[in-house]
């Protein structure tokens, strides 16, 4: 049998629809007190992987779009939903997933003990923590061996066009890390 047991909680103020509509926001992650030692360290990293278990998504069929949730923002841009095909929900970050489990890298602002304040965040509030890592640079792909399907290079496009013009209201303004992409014609 698997158990998986939280090791804190992501916290603020935002409702569910605030955040969807953000993108990301700022947070803060309270560490249970038995985790309290685990966060030695974590202070000289300026960016962490956040593993949740998101616990209010829908697990609905295994195929979807891609852009389900920024259809009509996708749309705006000139992205026809017909140029986005239906793919299994393992090719895509959609949060409707057989075992609703995500990664989200954050920006550590501070810690205050077993408190860890970050910007960046795309949990809701309540969101059940199960494991921090920190960013580091051999967690990367080197561009040359990085390559995504056409309709993934597209939103890659618009979404890269939605973080220079509302750097705000989306999670890509803190940090921009860029790379570069090959389009891969035959996925």
């Amino acid at each position: 049998m698997l158990e998986v047991k939280p090791i804190g909680y992501v916290y603020h103020g935002y409702t569910d629809e605030q955040v969807r509509r953000a993108g990301a926001v700022e947070a803060f992650v309270e560490v249970d007190e038995e985790y309290a030692e685990a966060l030695g360290g974590i202070d000289g990293f300026s960016h962490l992987i956040l593993i949740t278990f998101m616990h209010k998504a829908q697990r609905l069929p295994l195929r979807t779009k891609p852009v389900r949730i920024f259809k009509d923002v996708v749309q705006r841009l000139g992205v026809s939903d017909e140029l986005m095909p239906e793919v299994g929900v393992f090719a895509v970050a959609s949060p409707f997933r057989p075992n609703p489990i995500a990664l989200t890298t954050v920006h550590l602002l501070k810690r205050s003990g077993r408190v860890l304040f970050v910007a960046g965040c795309d949990c809701f509030s309540g969101t059940p923590v199960l494991d921090i890592k920190p960013l580091t640079s051999y967690r990367f792909i080197d561009p040359d061996d990085y390559r995504v399907p056409d309709w993934q290079a597209r939103l890659d496009e618009v979404f890269e066009i939605l973080r220079k013009h509302h750097p705000h209201r989306h999670r890509w303004d803190k940090p921009s890390f860029s790379i570069s992409v090959k389009r891969d014609e035959n996925a």
